[in-house]
């Protein structure tokens, strides 16, 4: 991990993220306990957290609101 840095974030296309938090969750991933609402540079969105083998945390997102300019 980068210092200062405490995660990646990854966004997503459109995705059924209880369905993907459910699925990784069943696989044995190391997710956070919830799907989340979150705000963030491009609108209102969803995203809950995981681990990588190593321990990185890695943020999932997906946005629900167009980013507007």
């Amino acid at each position: 991990m980068t210092p200062n840095v405490d995660h990646y974030c990854l966004v997503l296309g459109p995705t059924n993220m209880q369905e993907l938090h459910a699925a990784l969750q069943a696989k044995g991933v190391r997710v956070e306990a919830d799907v989340r609402p979150a705000w963030g540079a491009q609108g209102y969105g969803e995203q809950f957290k995981l681990w990588d083998p190593e321990g990185n945390k890695i943020e999932l997102r997906c946005y629900t609101t167009p980013h507007q300019t």
